[in-house]
C-alpha cells in the first residue's frame, strides 16, 4: 500500500458544453517506491452539479508552477553637465591684393588675440607692411607667393595692412 505524506485539495475543474455535462479532473499520484513514478489522470463524467474532489498527492511528485520574473533594469543617472567649450584666441585672416582687398575691408579682432595674417599679390612681387606692429619691412615676396605674419594683437586701435610696392591699403585691423 502507498503512504502519502501530504494532502492537497484541488477543486474539480468544470467545463460546460451546451449543457452536456460537467467534467471533473482528478490527479492521482503514485508512490515513488518500486512502482512507476508517472502520475495517473482519471476523468470522470458527473451530473450537472458542481462538485469538489479531494486528491492526495505525494509531495515528491508535486510540480511547482514555473515562476518567471521581469528582468531587473538598472538606469544610470543622467548628467546635465554642458560639454567643455574651448575658446580660441587665434584669428586667421587672408587677403589677396586686388581681389578681396581695400581700405573699406575692416577686420575686428579682440585685444590679446593671436593673429595669423596671410597676404598675397598674385600679379607681381610685393612687400607688405602691418603699420603699428612694424612687421614686414624690407622683405619682398615673389608674385603669387604668400607672406605670413603671426603676431599677438597687444595694441588697441586701427592698423593698416598695406602694399609697399603699390602703396595701397589692403585691409584695416581694428583691435579692441
Amino acid at each position: 500500500m502507498t503512504t502519502f505524506r501530504g494532502v492537497a485539495r484541488i477543486p474539480a475543474v468544470t467545463v460546460g458544453l451546451l449543457g452536456v455535462g460537467v467534467f471533473s479532473l482528478a490527479l492521482v499520484a503514485c508512490s515513488s517506491s518500486n512502482e512507476s513514478s508517472d502520475p495517473t489522470i482519471t476523468v470522470t463524467q458527473v451530473s450537472t452539479a458542481v462538485t469538489s474532489t479531494a486528491v492526495t498527492v505525494a509531495p515528491e511528485t508535486a510540480v511547482a508552477p514555473e515562476v518567471t520574473s521581469a528582468p531587473e533594469i538598472t538606469v544610470a543617472p543622467t548628467s546635465t553637465v554642458a560639454p567643455e567649450v574651448t575658446v580660441s584666441n587665434d584669428i586667421v585672416i587672408s587677403v589677396i591684393a586686388g581681389i578681396d582687398s581695400g581700405e573699406d575691408r575692416v577686420e575686428n579682432v579682440p585685444l590679446g588675440a593671436t593673429i595669423t595674417l596671410t597676404v598675397i599679390n598674385p600679379d607681381r612681387d610685393d612687400e607688405f607692411h602691418v603699420h603699428g606692429y612694424e612687421l614686414g619691412d624690407g622683405i619682398e615676396i615673389p608674385a603669387g607667393q604668400p607672406e605670413i605674419f603671426t603676431f599677438v594683437a597687444d595694441q588697441a586701435g586701427q592698423f593698416e595692412v598695406e602694399s609697399h610696392t603699390t602703396e595701397v591699403v589692403l585691409l584695416v585691423l581694428n583691435v579692441g
